[in-house]
């Protein structure tokens, strides 16, 4: 099975895109607390499928482990041979079936079986269960599929990657094998807690761990398995759910915020408009008031009187209009004892001098009333008379 080029392609891409020497053995310091209860048995013995540069051969052996790798890439290879590393040039699947029944500890692979087809995978993991030692676990870490960017870019741009495998496949795949207990553990994400109300959008598409790892143990005692039921219990990492919940809680949020400050803003409306219509009927009231004021100025004693003095005074320049007046006006006595009440008055006290009803042509009229109107209508003949007198 050849999955690696001859060349130094495979070598050179990875450092692009996977990271440096230094970066990879810091992500892989996570994988410790799983291997800390390995370390308590008798049993050290670990085998690294694709081992490439020999990070985590370095780590594992530092951590007490007794390692040895396999690769097909002599260029990655190269880099394990300076440092001292026990790693060979061999096809994997026939690397794994050279070792004995429960002879191994742990079998680790990292970013190796997407490049399998799945008929070999399913090979590896039944070779693997065999040369575990009770106890033992496997590590399969690959590209988690739950990642947005992983799925629609960075998973294709490795050449010789085949197919993408999901963590429910590579879960039930070590059930049906026969582990006893297995979990899925999303790395190199982000692990802190996200806050609903600090989720974006961005997080659901880049904040999901883009990778993920199958941890699966073979039957042992009780006692054994209960210590990785605890490291199971706490999960790593995220996947794409738990973004996109919060981001829903953060939108709902925002939602419920966004209503309760459209009903504040309603609220400041409402008085606003309140007091405009105060506002408003304030300054109707007040120029209605005004209004009244000046109407009542108008209407005041001392302006009518002005007013009908000078309706007299005009009239009295109009002959044929005065004239026609006094007919109409002599056929209705009781308007002519008004008028003549009225003109006697002491209304006419305060007038100024220029409206004075003691004007002598006036004052001649006044006399007339007093002497005629209230005895006898008046006919056409007296108002001719009369009319003559004021022409005077």
């Amino acid at each position: 099975m050849q999955y690696a080029p001859n060349d130094d392609f495979y070598e050179k891409f990875e450092r692009d895109f996977r990271g440096s020497r230094a970066e990879i053995i810091e992500r892989l310091r996570e994988y410790q607390p799983y291997l800390a209860p390995i370390l308590q048995t008798s049993n050290n013995k670990l085998i690294d499928l694709g081992c490439g540069r020999g990070e985590w051969l370095e780590l594992v052996q530092s951590w007490g482990f007794d390692p040895v790798g396999y690769d097909l890439d002599d260029g990655m290879l190269s880099h394990c041979r300076e440092l001292g590393l026990n790693a060979h040039n061999a096809d994997i699947i026939k690397a794994v079936k050279q070792h004995r029944d429960g002879s191994v500890a742990v079998v680790s692979a990292f970013h190796l079986i997407e490049h399998l087809k799945f008929e070999d995978i399913r090979i590896l993991f039944r070779e693997c269960f065999r040369i575990l030692t009770p106890g033992g676990l496997i590590i399969f870490e690959t590209p988690n599929t739950e990642h947005p960017l992983v799925m629609t870019e960075t998973f294709w741009l490795d050449p010789s990657h085949i197919h993408p495998l999901p963590p429910g496949l590579l879960s039930f795949m070590a059930r049906y094998q026969g582990f006893a207990l297995n979990t899925i553990v999303r790395l190199n994400g982000k692990n802190t807690e996200a806050k609903a109300n600090e989720t974006k959008l961005f997080d659901v598409f880049h904040s999901v761990s883009p990778d993920c790892a199958l941890i699966a143990v073979k039957e042992k005692s009780d006692a054994y398995l209960d210590l990785f039921k605890e490291l199971f219990r706490k999960p790593k990492g995220h996947d794409l759910d738990y973004f996109v919940n919060r981001y829903d809680e953060k939108i709902r949020g925002d939602k419920e915020s966004i209503t309760l400050r459209l009903a504040e803003l309603q609220t400041k409306l409402d008085l606003f408009e309140q007091s405009i219509v105060r506002l408003i009927l304030k300054n109707i009231v007040r120029s209605v008031k005004g209004r009244i004021k000046n109407a009542t100025l108008i209407l005041s004693p001392s302006h009518l009187m002005n007013k009908f003095v000078h309706f007299l005074n005009y009239i009295r320049k109009k002959p044929k209009l005065f004239k026609f007046i006094r007919k109409l006006i002599s056929y209705v006595p009781i308007l002519e004892r008004s008028l003549l009440r009225f003109v006697q008055s002491r209304m006419f006290s305060g007038l100024n001098k220029e409206h004075s009803l003691f004007d002598a042509k006036l004052d001649n009229a006044v006399r007339y009333y007093s002497e005629h109107v209230s005895k006898n209508k008046f006919s056409d003949e007296r108002s001719e008379q009369y009319y003559n007198k004021l022409g005077k």
